[in-house]
């Protein structure tokens, strides 16, 4: 029981996105958030397919499962998202929805390099 609640315990992410992020730009980070979770179950199951990231490097974050890398860094990813939300409230939503995919292509990239380690 402990260990399924374990799998789902980054969507902790999503009501807090809601409440930090300014009014405009609420809807715009949950389905920051969101995406980004789903690309990362994603992005494990074909890394589990592939073979990659079983062993990683003896002593470090990378010597842990793939999963777990990939909830640190995207993780990571979210503080760094969100800080620069809370800076940046009068922002265009227009800007502010630019900003999200491309630090959600960062992070897809970053992640997918962490994982398969």
């Amino acid at each position: 029981m402990f260990a399924e609640f374990l799998n789902w315990i980054d969507l902790i992410w999503v009501p807090i996105a809601f409440f930090v992020v300014a009014k405009p730009h609420r809807w715009y980070a949950v389905a920051f958030i969101l995406s980004c979770l789903m690309v990362m179950r994603m992005q494990y199951e074909l890394i589990a397919e592939w073979g990659f990231g079983t062993e990683g490097f003896p002593n470090m974050l990378l010597d842990s499962p793939p999963y777990l890398r990939g909830v640190v860094v995207y993780s990571l990813v979210f503080v760094l998202y969100l800080l620069l939300s809370h800076y940046s409230r009068k922002t265009a939503p227009v800007i502010y929805m630019a900003a999200s995919i491309s630090i959600f292509f960062v992070a897809f990239v970053f992640s997918f390099i962490i994982m398969s380690l």
